[in-house]
Formats: C-alpha cells, sequence, structure tokens
C-alpha cells in the first residue's frame, strides 16, 4: 500500500548513523507535514521519541514503516534552498544533517522533550505488585496529583493516563504542548 511518506534527519545522530530515515504520515498530519518542518519519531527498537527535520515528502510504500508521532511547527522553519545547503554541508564539510539543520535554525528554536511518568489510577491489580513496585506505583500516583492539583498546568490527570499496565510515558515540548509518548 502506497501513501504519503517522510524523509527526516534524526537530532542527535552520530555520523555512523546519520542518513534520511524515512517515516509514514498519518492521515491526520497530511496537512501539517512539510519540508522544513520538525517532528517527532520513535527511533530504533525501543521507539525512543527523537526529534527530527523532514526534508522531504513523497508518495512511497508504506510497508514496515513506523508513523510519524507529531508534527511540532506550524510552518516549515527552514525552506527548500536551506535544506538544499544542508545536504550540501552534509556532504561537503565534517557534520551531520542535523549539525547542518542546527546551524541555520535561529537562536530560541530549540526543542526539548521531557518525559513525565504517572501513575493509572484505575490500575486495579497493585495486589500484585512486589515491594518495589509498589513503592513506585504510590511514589508516582502520590506526587503526579500534588503537582497537577497545586499548578494546575495543563496536561494528563490522573484519571485520564496510563493504558500500559500502570506507568504511561508524557512528553512536554518546549511549547508546554502535551503528546502522549
Amino acid at each position: 500500500m502506497t501513501g504519503l511518506v517522510a524523509e527526516v534527519a534524526l537530532m542527535g545522530a552520530t555520523l555512523g548513523f546519520d542518513k534520511l530515515y524515512t517515516y509514514a504520515v498519518p492521515p491526520e498530519l497530511h496537512e501539517k507535514a512539510r519540508a522544513g518542518c520538525r517532528a517527532v519519531v520513535p527511533f530504533g527498537r525501543a521507539n525512543t521519541k527523537k526529534q527530527c527535520m523532514i526534508f522531504r515528502i513523497k508518495q512511497g510504500e508504506l510497508a514496515g514503516l513506523k508513523k510519524i508521532v507529531t508534527i511540532t511547527d506550524i510552518r516549515p522553519v527552514l525552506n527548500e534552498e536551506m535544506l538544499g545547503l544542508c545536504e550540501y554541508m552534509r556532504n561537503s564539510v565534517f557534520c551531520t544533517y542535523y549539525d547542518a539543520v542546527s546551524a541555520m535554525l535561529p537562536t530560541g528554536l530549540g526543542l526539548k522533550l521531557i518525559n513525565y511518568y504517572s501513575a493509572n489510577s484505575e490500575f486495579s491489580a497493585v495486589s500484585l505488585l512486589d515491594e518495589t513496585e509498589k513503592e513506585v506505583f504510590n511514589y508516582l500516583f502520590k506526587n503526579f496529583t500534588k503537582y497537577y492539583s497545586n499548578n494546575n498546568t495543563q496536561g494528563p490527570t490522573a484519571n485520564n493516563v496510563a493504558k500500559v499496565m500502570h506507568v504511561e510515558i508524557y512528553t512536554r515540548n518546549s511549547h508546554n504542548n502535551w503528546k502522549n509518548a
């Protein structure tokens, strides 16, 4: 099956695995996915969330591709000429794709991904946990609820978290947008 795919360069890639990786663009992101926009993708066997820059959008085979998690920019931060210069720099000087991208991005456009852990208030098998797991669960539940009730910040609540056992990861970017990791 064919569909929209993106060729992306990963932030933090070393020269050993610096290349353009191909990811499927889910239908809900078709309007937002454009060359020059930053995105978050799952990378590796552990599906670690990585920031990346979209270099190309095209039609391609979707079989076996992981999907882009989110697009972090409303409009492209780099134009086609700048992306071309990034590729030229990567091929002619000793740098990675994202090193070249970072050199082109204006100061203040950096993006930092942060993982937050929380306990699931609907988890009913607490009795099956060993003592260490119970301590972790109770700590997360107690501190998560306290943090959000005191600060009244936007984000997940104790009632809508955790689909996998009793802990769920949320990622917040520097724009304070919450995404389920």
